[in-house]
């Protein structure tokens, strides 16, 4: 379907194991950052996996109009991490997946209008169901070396295994208590794939969600949200550690009834390192991964404009149902109620001769402590909060593809790209929080290209432009702030060796520091030198 030409879809699955994470001071309540002194060397990741792959296609023409291909395509995946990467799903995460397809061109008008028409089905063993995929395009070709094409396609993206498999440790003491001495009290944070029977939280009839905690001897014990203030000699046991003076004062304040002070629960924000309010309805059940389907409606021209032209624009229409994110954490913890902590315990702060400064501080340091995790019937430590891929909902968004080329001469051309798109970040989708593309709005490049006919020396010059744009890919957010950069290409036959060229590239020759993903290095300037050889 080359001529049919077609539009990007725009996704991302990434996990980053080295989380760089929270904790708050409970003296102050300040940010705890994590420096490379305190930083532990990561342990190693190994990928040995293996992809097996293969296909067979056969096409056959019928007159002089009409041709039919079709084909079937296998791939089986065999991932091996020793345990590095899946965890626990180690010895059941291959993955195997069939598809069969046939396409039909037809010569509608010979050598003017083509029609277009292909149907591929895939089974996957991670899902339920075939997926069908549907395409059609219209080809017009009103003069030679002119086309316009008109396309529509409905096509699906296969979840990475990671998505169903992972079990990775991102961190094992996420809140830090190990900094705070208290590390036998400590919770990690861990990335999940989604398994055939998904997440689904345990309700108790009457009572509601349940949570686990760390501070009780048995972790499998489960202790109704409601509840959470059974827990108070645990925050008020740091308060006194942060202000061992008043240990007599906090000590002599009577613990309070479920009455008194009641639980909230809060999904702890990877971007503002706070805990952001959670009601019931907002814990969901995380379902098995459907596949994720994108329709794109394509407009395009390509052709050569006069003697010196060459254009290829187009404009595109994408409508994605069921967007899987990558890692969303999706287990809140509990936490004291803060207004009811200060009703009940300025009283008795203010009485005892504090400022209020100080009592304020305490307050909030006592409704600030992790009480526990609200964490789903499959999970196999329920104290961990997890982060896992969802089907969050559908979006949609447009763009255009731009590419120039202009002749000079017969030695020296000029080129431009551009691209660009209507929406790359989509704010609280379907419930879920905000969703990035991970992907810039704008982008584009300009470049002039001499070529010696005589000698086969060939040198480019190019600008790169990238638009800056917002990152939400598992623990890493933020923003890349735009750049633009400058690339120099060398080719050069080798006169004394016929079919060897020397060809020397450098990409960001200027050196600009820059970083192109959030939590990815910075990246310089590179210089790369290839000596090939041709029959």
């Amino acid at each position: 379907l080359e001529e049919a030409g077609g539009a990007p879809v725009l996704c991302s699955y990434s996990f980053v194991a080295d989380a760089e994470r929270i904790m708050k001071r409970f003296k102050k309540y300040k940010p705890v950052n994590m420096t490379k002194e305190k930083a532990k060397d990561t342990e190693k990741i190994i990928d040995r996996s293996k992809k097996i792959v293969g296909e067979v296609q056969h096409s056959t023409p019928i007159g002089e109009i009409q041709r039919f291909t079709y084909g079937a395509n296998v791939f089986l995946t065999r991932p091996n991490t020793e345990g590095t990467i899946f965890g626990r799903n180690e010895d059941n995460d291959d993955i195997n997946e069939f598809g069969g397809y046939l396409q039909s061109e037809t010569g509608v008008i010979p050598d003017g209008l083509s029609l277009i028409l292909a149907g591929r089905v895939d089974w996957h063993s991670e899902f339920a169901d075939p997926v069908f995929s549907p395409r059609a395009g219209l080809v017009i070709t009103p003069a030679v070396n002119q086309k316009i094409r008109l396309t529509w396609n409905r096509a699906y993206a296969t979840p990475a295994p990671a998505d169903f498999f992972l079990d990775l440790l991102a961190e094992p003491d996420v809140f830090r208590f190990a900094d705070k001495g208290i590390g036998e009290y400590r919770y990690g944070a861990r990335g999940v794939g989604v398994p055939a029977t998904g997440y689904s939280f345990e309700r108790i009839p009457g009572v509601g969600l349940t949570f686990h905690s760390t501070y009780v001897p048995d972790r499998s014990q489960a202790i109704p949200v409601a509840a959470g203030s059974e827990l108070w000699s645990v925050p008020l046991g740091f308060v006194i550690a942060a202000y061992p003076d008043l240990a007599t004062l906090l000590s002599q304040i009577p613990e309070p009834t479920p009455e008194d002070v009641g639980s909230v629960m809060g999904m702890l924000n990877l971007e503002t390192e706070g805990f952001d309010p959670v009601t019931d309805s907002d814990v969901r059940s995380v379902p098995r991964l459907k596949p994720m389907v994108n329709q794109t409606i394509e407009a395009g021209y390509k052709g050569i404009i006069g003697r010196d032209v060459q254009i290829d624009v187009g404009a595109y229409y994408s409508m994605i149902k069921d967007f899987i994110t990558s890692q969303q954490l999706f287990t809140p913890n509990v936490l004291l109620n803060g207004s009811d902590v200060y009703n009940y315990m300025i009283p008795y702060l203010l009485a005892g001769g504090l400022s209020r400064d100080t009592a304020e501080a305490i307050v909030e340091a006592m409704s600030s402590v992790p009480l526990g995790t609200v964490s789903p019937i499959e999970s196999t430590d329920p104290t961990e909060l997890l982060l896992a891929p969802t089907n969050a909902g559908d979006i949609d968004y447009w763009g255009v593809d731009l590419s120039v080329v202009f002749s000079i001469s017969r030695s020296i051309s000029c080129a431009g790209t551009y691209s660009y798109i209507s929406q790359n970040y989509f704010e609280d989708l379907a419930g879920y929080g905000d969703l990035s593309l991970n992907a810039p709005k704008h982008k584009g490049s300009a470049s002039v290209r001499y070529r010696a006919s005589s000698s086969g020396f060939l040198s480019e010059i190019r600008y790169r432009y990238v638009d800056g744009f917002r990152v939400k890919s598992a623990v890493y957010r933020g923003v890349v702030k735009s750049y633009g950069l400058i690339d120099l290409l060398f080719t050069y036959p080798l006169a004394f060796a016929p079919g060897t060229k020397l060809k020397l590239a450098a990409t960001n020759v200027l050196g600009h520091r820059h970083i192109e993903f959030v939590g990815a290095p910075e990246i310089g300037r590179m210089v790369t030198a290839q000596l090939s050889y041709g029959f």
